[in-house]
């Protein structure tokens, strides 16, 4: 597909992670294995296809804490089952990606 249009530059996004409160730690940790590869063995060789490890950039990753590929702590809300990122979480996000799009068109 992306040979076809190689004029365009195809971005695809990690998923975000689950709180620890809405997946169990073997999804969790199937998740970040997916991120991995969708960041690497997927995207490597593709010219005019990247992705952005959105799934990197919010879970948590050191393996001592309850939130080790989940999202973080600091970026949930005030209910532990749900996992949509809290407004801190978007604004690391939104600069983050602004800074790596930059840095691939630039």
């Amino acid at each position: 597909m992306t040979s076809a249009h190689p004029e365009i530059l195809f971005v695809a996004f990690s998923t975000p992670p689950l709180t620890p409160a809405s997946t169990e730690p073997e999804c969790a940790a199937r998740a970040r294995e997916f991120n991995n590869w969708l960041t690497g063995e997927f995207v490597d060789g593709e010219t005019n296809l990247v992705a952005y490890p959105l799934f990197e950039i919010l879970a948590g990753d050191d393996s001592s804490r309850r939130d080790y590929n989940c999202l973080r702590a600091e970026y949930t809300g005030e209910d532990p089952e749900d996992s949509h990122p809290n407004h801190d979480a978007n604004v690391v996000v939104a600069e983050n990606f602004t800074e790596w799009l930059k840095g691939l068109v630039f």
